[in-house]
């Protein structure tokens, strides 16, 4: 069991339940005790309780990350928001569990039927909230779109919220050890610090203020709140079958959620896994005791609380594995394909690649990941073709530094699995969860995206924090030691002060690296604001997104579009010219730049773009419809006719 502070523990049976959990996690009055000057022996240090501390802390992580979005409520639906949520009559109230579940995410609408993505319960979250809202003055959606954004973002931001509250618990579930100098709110501070910088983290905005991204935000909730469960209540404990039931119904509800839900399973492998191993080095270093001397439980043969863990955690996983295969049953059934199906190289440019660009790209797309976690700069939604170039080199830089940061990590959290087994859990973690989207085992529809990387963000950044912890506490071991051996030489009357000052160095955070620490959350959290500006329109984010990749066709082609919508269609043609310049197989492109120019009278060169559209994708309805309107604007009704049936 995860020792909590000194006297308390962290309870994980089921006999106790949630209520134990709340009470565990509020306590009793008494948190001002951190403030106050021990008056004990230093020899004997206080045992002074945390637990009222871990609510306000709790509660500080969620107020900090709802005001970093709080001024995007008003913003108003943009990108995959419509499809998902405008027009997918399964988003709303009251919600149809027929079509909830037997249709793709955007509601099987016409000309997304072959739609891949299948996410039940974000689109059942939509509904909900949709009822939740309530009706507005108007007859449409489009009426109250602004309304129904703020509430639909609301709960996007409050999501956010709760899994940045999963991310500070986890971190104290992690960072605990038996050597911890109990009642010193160290172990605390460091999990504030965790839960603190992944609510303000800039890479998050996406995810956060997308509302479609719902998906990614519930997924990343249950994945998290199915890690604390598992790693809280120990299999060697009796009574863990409530830890067995809470992570299969985490693990159902994620995979529900998103696709990659299912890594869930994945992070409790390695969770049982890091400790076992820890506790087969640990026991190797010890001669187990002698039942018949009375000197303990013989190691050869299990207890019944080992045994009844076993138990748990075996049928646990065999639930996992059969609701895995019923949910992927359910998938082929209301999908055309298992997987991504049909991939666009604009939208990963690694499925047009060579074996050289296939096997080492994943790694550049890691090191992206890596430089936005660790500086996020240059945000953009459009991360396409022209803008992330494959690799074509056997010694491209950013390959080869992912390659060598990805096998860092794994040997990293291996070789400290025995030494330090939460920070080595919170690293694999981070690798097993972002493994569904590293284009490594398979490609994704898209090659990189921010709000991919919500949820592996969330063991990284405790990863980081806990390894800064561990170096700041060894840092101050030295010096303690380095202290006591000069002691040793001076003075006898200053010998006393030794156990009093020991005592007060460990007692507290180091204050540089907190410090440090607390600096890149304010300086985070002032860009994630930042951020969340350029989504307050269509055009402040195409904008953004052309400033950050100029040579993406994606990007130049959404603006284009917005530019014609808000009537600056002259403006509009550059974009669209080099959108297809870059991309000239976009049929898509070619049939909206012809619009724009047959509203300017140019006739000819809008029949031209037409029919390399056509040529491109002979069936295109678009096109043949704007072809048509050209011939009835110009009076050539014969040839409207052949193109309007």
């Amino acid at each position: 069991m995860i020792r909590a502070s000194a006297g308390t523990s962290i309870p994980g049976g089921a006999r106790r339940g949630w209520a134990a959990g709340a009470a565990w996690l509020t306590g009793p009055p008494g948190w001002l005790r951190l403030t106050r000057r021990s008056t004990r022996r230093p020899s004997t240090p206080a045992p002074t309780t945390c637990r009222p501390q871990r609510f306000l802390l709790a509660v500080s992580i969620a107020a900090t990350a709802c005001a970093v979005y709080w001024g995007s409520l008003g913003y108003p639906y943009l990108l995959d928001d419509i499809p998902a949520v405008v027009d997918n009559e399964a988003a709303h109230w009251p919600p149809d569990l027929r079509k909830v579940f037997g249709s793709n995410y955007w509601g099987n609408r016409e000309g997304y039927e072959s739609l891949t993505i299948y996410r039940p319960l974000a689109t059942l979250s939509f509904a909900l909230a949709d009822g939740a809202h309530g009706p507005e003055d108007g007859p449409s959606w489009g009426n109250r779109a602004r309304g129904g954004a703020a509430f639909q973002r609301a709960v996007n931001i409050g999501l956010h919220a709760g899994c940045s509250v999963l991310v500070f618990l986890i971190a104290l579930a992690a960072f605990r050890r038996k050597t911890d100098v109990p009642g010193t709110g160290r172990i605390e501070w460091a999990a504030f610090l965790a839960g603190l910088l992944f609510a303000v983290h800039p890479v998050h905005t996406e995810a956060v203020i997308g509302v479609v991204s719902r998906a990614e935000l519930l997924a990343a909730f249950f994945v998290l709140l199915g890690a604390l469960i598992w790693m809280s209540s120990p299999a060697t404990r009796p009574g863990t079958w409530a830890r067995g039931g809470g992570g299969v119904l985490a693990f159902a509800l994620a995979t529900l959620s998103k696709e990659s839900g299912f890594t869930a399973l994945g992070v409790y492998v390695v969770i049982d896994a890091a400790r076992a191993l820890a506790g087969r080095a640990g026991n190797s270093h010890r001669t187990p005791p002698s039942p018949s001397m009375g000197g303990g439980e013989n190691l050869a043969q299990p207890s019944p609380a080992r045994r009844e863990g076993r138990a748990v955690s075996g049928t646990a996983y065999a639930s996992m594995a059969v609701l895995f295969i019923l949910y992927m049953l359910l998938r082929s059934h209301v999908l055309s394909g298992v997987l991504a199906g049909n991939l666009s190289p604009a939208d990963n440019p690694i499925a047009a690649a060579d074996t050289l660009g296939r096997v080492l790209s994943p790694f550049k797309v890691f090191f992206w990941y890596l430089r936005l976690l660790a500086v996020p700069v240059g945000l953009t939604i459009d991360y396409s073709a022209d803008h992330f170039r494959v690799v074509t080199n056997l010694f491209d830089p950013q390959a080869l530094g992912g390659l060598f940061a990805m096998a860092g990590l794994a040997f990293a959290a291996l070789a400290t699995i025995v030494r330090d087994r939460g920070v080595s859990i919170l690293l694999l973690s981070f690798l097993a969860t972002y493994s569904v989207v590293s284009n490594i085992p398979f490609l994704s529809t898209v090659v990189m995206a921010e709000r991919l990387v919500y949820l592996p963000s969330a063991f990284f950044v405790a990863a980081v924090v806990g390894a800064g912890l561990r170096w700041a506490e060894a840092a101050l071991g030295r010096g303690e030691r380095g202290r006591a051996v000069g002691r040793e030489t001076a003075r006898p009357e200053d010998a006393g002060n030794a156990a009093q000052e020991q005592h007060a160095g460990r007692r507290a955070l180091p204050f540089l690296p907190a410090a440090a620490t607390l600096a890149v959350c304010a300086v985070f959290g002032w860009a994630a604001v930042s951020r969340s500006q350029d989504w307050s329109s269509a055009m402040s984010l195409y904008s953004a997104a052309v400033d950050a990749a100029p040579d993406s066709a994606k990007s130049r082609h959404l603006l284009a579009n917005e530019l014609v919508a808000e009537g600056r269609i002259e403006e509009s043609l550059q974009h669209y010219r080099i959108a297809i310049e870059h991309d000239p197989t976009n049929f898509v492109a070619r049939t909206n730049f012809a619009r724009a120019l047959s509203s300017l009278d140019r006739f000819d060169e809008a029949l031209e773009q037409l029919r390399e559209a056509l040529t491109l994708h002979p069936r295109y309805r678009p096109a043949f419809k704007t072809v048509c309107d050209i011939f009835k604007r110009t009076g050539r009704p014969p040839a409207a006719r052949k193109y309007c049936r």
